[in-house]
């Protein structure tokens, strides 16, 4: 029985609001039974998310900060695993632009990362960096991959040689037009073999056949970045020429970018301030509603002066997907896309009275307006549904699958929270927490955020730990899940109004990115270093019934009331220094947490045992059980195994 096909999609940023054909291409895979992963080497540019990517049961990996993998980067020039050669040939050959260096580092975290998760292939959009990556990746990790070349990013963006490189080393390369193929075939004759032309496809089912009632004032829309290439300063010329022919309508440009300004100077100085509107970025819901409200969909697009251009816009196909004819222009794959005079009408780029008058014929006559629109449904449906785009997709993944067996997804029940790294009680055990995460048995360790700086010294643990994501990431988290979040502020109200409720929204957005993590490695348990952390694992426990137990530092930020509220929870720890012959509570505590007799009144009469530092006693009280001992593992997996959820763990007998 043949391994099941996991693949990697590597990017150098996501998600990116613009690229939603990603989205929609590994939704596609999905539903035919492909185990997606997605990497991103830097963390998205704003929080936004479009809603269909909520779908994506891919789980998402972000490289971690820069700092981090900067140590990384220190540790791995010593290993044999690392293409020093290959770097040193890449910094000759494209320069300081190309930072090899740092392109291969990036490839030392996800070759980690994809081995846990048991990937055997990984795909790229764009010959860009993260193209260069999984090139690095592929000398690193031995992880084959392959590519999808789009438009500037091969034509304007990367060196012919490195895109050779890139063509060569890839098992097979995706061209999303037949003008794409031929260009890349000229630029890459000897990687003609590996190209194959797949268009990037849409779910049609998304975007429901509209038909819009007869208006007195017609809609014009257009969607893009609001960059050079798309060419709105062309449509909204040709706009100003529709008005001083006495021809009504409205038109409305979705999408934000660096030419705003000066296309609001525009509309301003035609006077079209009353039917020319810029509302900015829109979610894909919000896109589909203003497709199904227009008359008439216009995409202007030009060749910029350092060659860019559109090859094959999604946004066309959206249009034709809700049943609206497209005006656009003859560059590159758009007549692929659109049949003049039979889905739409094409004119040549920068024609501002070719423009004009295309509109002015479909804004006069309603019943070509629906015979286009319909034509471009049905040619879409034929050429451009996801479900065939994608199946095409998967037919190349698997002839071009690795044959090496798949690497099984690690699993443990047991895992480690940090407030950060590095740890004040990590400083403490360095040696034995070295021995504990390179143990081939090792807990995951995740940490919340590093501590930086980082000093020379850390380079030696930090590849080992998985640090959470930056945090626009988390914000994108919050704002998706909206149930959850709703279930988290309800927590806060079992906390004092002094616990600060900022700290506490952070310590929440760390907690709903772990549950996703949680559901997939199966961990039930989770031991604790820090406070930050400690919230943390509370919510998780709360909302998805993880155990948690703890190693607890004073003096605490948290006020003694909180600290009940959390600890009645947990399944044990350790509060301050562990002390010789106590009849096994379940809480080993030393005075050093109270910072006052009231304090300690209070906690003693609440775990039932509290012990005050006795300098004639010392003898009878321990140092820390070093982090990664048998007796400290063995400690926390006997606290959860004994773990009853809804009993109080504290009870004990008072000392």
């Amino acid at each position: 029985m043949a391994e099941p096909l996991k693949v990697a999609y590597l990017f150098s940023k996501y998600p990116v609001a613009s690229q939603t054909f990603c989205d929609t291409e590994m939704l596609g895979l999905e539903r035919l039974g492909v185990n997606v992963v997605i990497g991103s080497v830097s963390p998205p540019s704003s929080s936004f998310r479009h809603e269909h990517a909520s779908a994506l049961a891919a789980h998402i990996e972000y490289a971690p900060h820069e700092e981090v993998r900067k140590c990384m980067l220190r540790l791995a020039e010593n290993l044999d695993t690392w293409p020093a050669d290959e770097i040193h040939r890449h910094e000759e050959l494209f320069g300081k632009p190309a930072n090899a260096k740092w392109r291969a580092a990036n490839a030392l975290h996800f070759a980690k990362t994809f081995r846990e998760h048991g990937v055997n292939h990984v795909h790229v959009h764009f010959a860009r960096q993260a193209a260069h990556t999984a090139y690095f990746l592929k000398k690193i990790a031995g992880i084959p991959y392959s590519l999808t070349a789009h438009a500037q990013d091969f034509i304007v963006d990367t060196p012919l040689e490195l895109l050779r490189e890139y063509c060569r080393e890839a098992e097979f390369v995706v061209c999303v037009s037949e003008y794409s193929l031929k260009l890349l075939s000229e630029m890459c004759p000897e990687s003609v073999g590996k190209f194959h032309r797949v268009y990037n496809g849409i779910d049609v089912q998304r975007f429901p056949r509209a038909s819009r009632a007869l208006s007195p004032v017609p809609r014009i829309l257009s969607i893009g970045r609001l960059i050079e290439f798309k060419g709105f300063q062309h449509l909204i010329a040709a706009l100003g020429q529709l008005k001083e022919r006495g021809v009504s309508f409205e038109c409305e440009i979705i999408g934000d970018g660096p030419l705003r300004g000066k296309l609001t100077r525009q509309i301003t100085d035609l006077g079209l301030e009353e039917c020319v509107q810029l509302p900015g970025l829109r979610s894909q819901l919000e896109v589909a509603k203003s497709l199904a409200q227009c008359d008439i969909f216009a995409l202007a697009s030009i060749t910029d002066p350092h060659g860019a251009s559109d090859i094959l816009p999604t946004v066309i196909l959206e249009a034709m997907a809700s049943n609206k004819p497209v005006v656009s222009t003859r560059l590159a794959a758009i007549p692929e896309m659109v049949i003049d005079g039979q889905t739409g009408i094409l004119i040549e780029p920068g024609d501002e009275k070719a423009l004009a008058d295309a509109l002015f014929s479909l804004l006069s006559d309603h019943e070509l307006r629906s015979e286009l629109g319909a034509q471009g449904r049905l040619f879409l449906n034929e050429n451009f549904a996801v479900e065939k785009t994608a199946a095409l997709i998967k037919t190349l993944f698997e002839k071009y699958r690795s044959s090496a067996p798949l690497e099984p997804p690690r699993q443990s029940a047991f895992a480690l929270l940090m407030d950060a790294w590095p740890h004040p009680s990590t400083r403490k055990f360095e040696e034995s927490m070295a021995r504990f995460i390179s143990a081939p048995d090792a807990w995951p360790v995740f940490v919340c955020r590093p501590q930086l700086p980082l000093a020379e010294s850390d380079s030696t643990l930090v590849h080992d730990l998985r640090f959470l994501p930056d945090p626009m990431v988390l914000e994108a988290e919050w704002k998706q899940v909206a149930l959850s979040t709703r279930e988290i502020e309800e927590l806060r109200e079992e906390l004092s109004s002094k616990y600060p409720t900022g700290r506490f929204l952070n310590q929440a957005r760390y907690a709903l990115y772990l549950i996703k993590t949680i559901g997939r490695t199966g961990i039930r348990h989770i031991h604790v270093l820090g406070e930050q952390a400690l919230v943390a694992a509370w919510i998780l426990h709360r909302i998805r019934g993880v155990s948690f137990s703890v190693t607890l530092e004073s003096p605490l930020f948290m006020s003694p009331t909180d600290l009940q509220t959390i600890l009645s929870d947990a399944s044990g720890g350790w509060l301050g220094e562990p002390v010789r012959d106590f009849p096994e509570p379940r809480f080993l505590i030393d005075g050093d947490l109270c910072l006052d007799e009231r304090d300690a009144t209070q906690l003693t009469s609440w775990l039932g045992v509290i012990f005050k530092k006795d300098p004639s006693k010392s003898s009878q009280r321990l140092q820390y059980k070093p982090l990664g001992t048998p007796e400290w593992r063995g400690q926390i997996e006997e606290w959860h195994k004994n773990w009853t959820p809804g009993t109080n763990p504290l009870a004990c007998t008072p000392c």
